[in-house]
């Protein structure tokens, strides 16, 4: 690795002084497994999609891990607690094997599906993302002997109360965990109860060399045509679900002040959800109406990323975001919120320019620095580079594969 990312995969550890059936399409591991076999890796997520609109980041990221090549050669098999949806679809098509339970949020058969569905496919290990994943996921790994790593992709300021005293029940049932970011670490740490449990950090990751070809043949012009963006024009551009925490205002107040230097630019909004509607009308208030473009979901967002001049991030709070990596791996220069999560992974002036939540003056302005200065373009992308090696896929996912080693060592031995 690279001095770019001295953080990532170092291990902390902080010590004190009814049931339903599995749908049949789930393939049943033989009753005795020879030594030569795979390892075989149960993913457990709470949810596929936001608000049944979208995938959600976490699921995309799998998406990204699983396709082509499993950690180590495992078998994976993905199994989300909630219903079916599209996230379903895309997940499959891009080659990942998927289950869907259909429970809701805090339906306690989940137990008695988990459990039976560990008993028909024999994992030898659970890797469990999302609350209700983590409470019924580490039962069934203490009652079935499978080790269990769980995943924290994001920093929660409003954990559920019946959720403290899950994690607090269950704080010793792990063998191990995984942050995306020091702040999602520590959060395991003081909100989770994961005070004895060693968690290493494991930055997420794109497929940065498969990202730069298929921006290299994006066809923009179609883009541009279909938006009635002008071929020069500018565009000002953000990738992120339609919902309070992204900052789509914040966002549109930053265009604003950047219309009144170019008034030749374009915003574009890549993503649905619940605040569409209320986005729009914000929008027209500013008298962005006619310069504002509403792309709605999209499955591959790389094509809009080279359309845009500038990628703006105007997060409030985040996890780990692959829009970032997505957007700096298409050659397109980013702008993001300074949050803590950030820290230690982008640099201001380096690889990108960092702005601050609720300053739209600075924050125009760094927008327009960029639109301006192809120099400082150009620096940024050439900085970006090692950032990329160091959070593509090929070089995250050996991670995932050396920790299920230890652990799958550790379990033979005990």
């Amino acid at each position: 690795m690279t001095d770019v990312l001295p953080n990532t995969g170092t291990i902390a550890r902080r010590t004190k002084a009814g049931g339903r059936r599995i749908p049949s399409g789930v393939p049943m591991a033989g009753a005795t497994r020879a030594a030569a076999d795979p390892p075989r890796v149960l993913h457990v997520m709470d949810k596929l999609s936001v608000g049944g609109s979208s995938i959600a980041g976490p699921a995309r990221l799998m998406s990204y891990y699983l396709a082509q090549r499993a950690p180590g050669n495992c078998v994976v098999l993905l199994c989300s607690l909630r219903r079916e949806d599209s996230a379903k679809d895309f997940l499959t098509h891009a080659g990942v094997d998927v289950v869907c339970l259909d429970r809701g949020k805090y339906d306690l058969r989940i137990l008695s599906d988990l459990q039976r569905l560990a008993a028909r496919w024999r994992p030898s290990l659970l890797h469990l993302h999302g609350y209700a994943s983590w409470t019924f996921g580490r039962i069934v790994g203490r009652q079935r002997g499978i080790p269990v790593v769980l995943q924290e992709h994001f920093v929660d300021d409003r954990v559920p109360l019946v959720q403290q005293a899950a994690d607090w029940a269950l704080r010793r049932q792990q063998q191990f965990a995984i942050a995306v970011s020091g702040p999602a670490r520590d959060f395991m740490f003081e909100r989770r109860y994961l005070a004895d449990t060693p968690v290493e950090i494991v930055w997420n990751a794109v497929p940065s060399e498969a990202i730069a070809r298929e921006a290299a043949r994006a066809d923009t012009a179609h883009l541009r045509k279909s938006l009635g963006i002008p071929a020069r024009a500018p565009v000002v551009g953000i990738v992120a679900r339609l919902s309070e925490e992204k900052g789509h205002e914040y966002f549109l107040d930053i265009g604003a002040r950047v219309a009144a230097a170019r008034p030749d630019a374009h915003f574009v909004i890549v993503g649905d959800g619940p605040r569409h509607a209320i986005t729009e009308t914000y929008a027209a208030r500013l008298g962005l109406g006619g310069r504002t473009h509403f792309a709605g979901y999209q499955d591959n967002v790389v094509p809009w990323l080279s359309l845009f001049s500038v990628n703006v991030m105007t997060s409030r709070r985040e996890g780990f975001p692959a829009v970032p990596l997505e957007s700096l791996a298409a050659g397109t220069p980013v702008v993001m919120t300074d949050l803590d999560v950030f820290r230690g992974v982008y640099t201001h002036e380096r690889d990108v320019l960092k702005i601050p939540s609720g300053n739209a003056d600075a924050a125009a302005d760094a927008v327009l620095r960029l639109l301006q200065d192809e120099d400082l373009v150009a620096r940024l992308a050439e900085n970006a580079r090692q950032l990329m090696d160091a959070c593509s896929v090929e070089s995250i996912v050996p991670k995932y594969a050396e920790i299920y080693r230890r652990l799958l060592r550790q379990g033979s031995a005990a």
